[in-house]
């Protein structure tokens, strides 16, 4: 429903009294102006209500200028503070303006010292790339002259005790597995370096001499079934990721042999067997 009209006094005092309006209530939630005025409309004529109207507005303007009149100090202070408002703010904007001055440049100054600090952290780690690539070109070259050196020692070093000769081949073949595989992995690393071009034709070399002896010291190891040196040539294929060329040797000396000898022995002219006398029926 809608607000509902404020209810007129009525007892025989209000009737008496010559003020038929209620500030108080004009101020009471809910209030509503036009259902007031429409029910005072029908015990007091309209010129009556004009005429009170219009001594509670001089009612109130007196009670304003007397308030005025009262705090009139605070009240002509409360214009002067705000006129004094514009003077404040212009004293201050001129350091505002500094400070802001000051701390654009300082934030400049910060980002050209950090664009700097950035060019050199770049080229910082640039050069420590460059650094460990050397290292990296270092160690290769440095892995292909030890394994070169040991194959010669290796070749200089035999003996004619074949047994001895083969223990110690297989020993040495074992520790320079090890070199090779380390070389392996430099050069793992290093693809795409223009210096391991001219190590092609050296590398191919090395490569060759290293699985040449290998081979043929796994061959006299299975030949002579000496077991200590068979497991290292073992371990030395292992070492370089080269299990392949041990099982091929293994099958080549082993296996092969016993099977051309049974595929011999099954493929020759059997005597031809006389079959035995069927007896004759009596």
């Amino acid at each position: 429903g809608g607000v509902s009209s404020p209810r007129i006094n009525l007892d025989a005092g209000a009737l008496l009294s010559r003020n038929w309006f209620e500030p108080e209530k004009f101020v009471e939630e809910g209030f509503d102006t036009d259902a007031y005025v429409d029910e005072l409309r029908q015990y007091v004529p309209a010129d009556k209500l004009n005429s009170e109207l219009d001594a509670l507005l001089a009612n109130l303007k007196q009670e304003l200028v007397s308030l005025i009149n009262r705090d009139y100090d605070e009240f002509v202070d409360l214009g002067t503070h705000l006129v004094d408002v514009d003077t404040s703010i212009g004293r201050i904007r001129a350091p505002l303006e500094e400070l802001h001055s000051l701390l654009s440049a300082k934030k400049s100054n910060i980002d050209q010292e950090l664009d700097a600090l950035r060019q050199g952290l770049r080229k910082r780690s640039e050069l420590a790339q460059a650094k460990a690539n050397l290292e990296l070109v270092q160690d290769t070259t440095n892995a292909v002259s030890k394994v070169e050196k040991l194959l010669n020692d290796l070749v200089d070093s035999q003996s004619s005790d074949q047994s001895s000769e083969l223990d110690v081949r297989s020993q040495k073949l074992e520790r320079i597995s090890l070199e090779y595989s380390r070389l392996k992995y430099y050069l793992s690393k290093s693809q795409g370096f223009s210096f391991l071009s001219t190590l092609e034709d050296q590398l191919k070399a090395l490569d060759g001499r290293f699985f040449g002896l290998l081979d043929a010291c796994s061959v006299s190891a299975f030949e002579a079934k000496h077991l200590p040196s068979v497991k290292r040539c073992i371990h030395a294929y292992n070492s370089v990721g080269s299990l392949g060329s041990v099982q091929e040797t293994f099958q080549r000396i082993a296996i092969r042999p016993i099977v051309s000898g049974v595929v011999l022995t099954s493929s020759a002219p059997s005597s031809s067997a006389s079959l035995p006398a069927v007896p004759s029926s009596p």
